[in-house]
């Protein structure tokens, strides 16, 4: 006779634990080139993977791997306004192995390709 309501598990971040997601997000960010495997950025945090999933989702906003892509074409796109360097220079230092890889996954991201973006915002 009662209605079921269905129960609604919440996890409540606690300032431990944001500050864990925020050691990992520099440590990524400072290290960009190289892959982050989920199961490494949880033993940094010292959390499972699905708390550390769902915590670094409750702190950013993203999903790990987004936030890592987002992360990686900021950092391009600051490496493209502010140097020289070749865009095969700078695909490697946001972890990417090669040129087209890097300049598809810009586009996408940002809207045009990289050598655009470059002659449009250089100083």
């Amino acid at each position: 006779m009662g209605d079921h309501h269905p129960f609604i598990a919440l996890m409540v971040m606690n300032e431990h634990d944001r500050m864990q997601i925020l050691n990992v997000i520099e440590k990524m960010r400072r290290n960009l080139q190289y892959d982050h495997p989920l199961e490494d950025l949880a033993g940094y945090s010292g959390m499972s993977v699905r708390r550390f999933t769902a915590s670094f989702r409750m702190v950013t906003g993203f999903a790990v791997q987004q936030y890592l892509i987002y992360m990686r074409m900021t950092n391009a796109a600051e490496l493209l306004t502010n140097t020289n360097l070749p865009i095969t220079t700078i695909a490697k230092k946001t972890g990417y192995s090669n040129k087209s890889a890097f300049s598809r996954k810009f586009k996408s991201i940002i809207g045009m390709k990289p050598m655009d973006y470059r002659r449009l915002n250089k100083g």
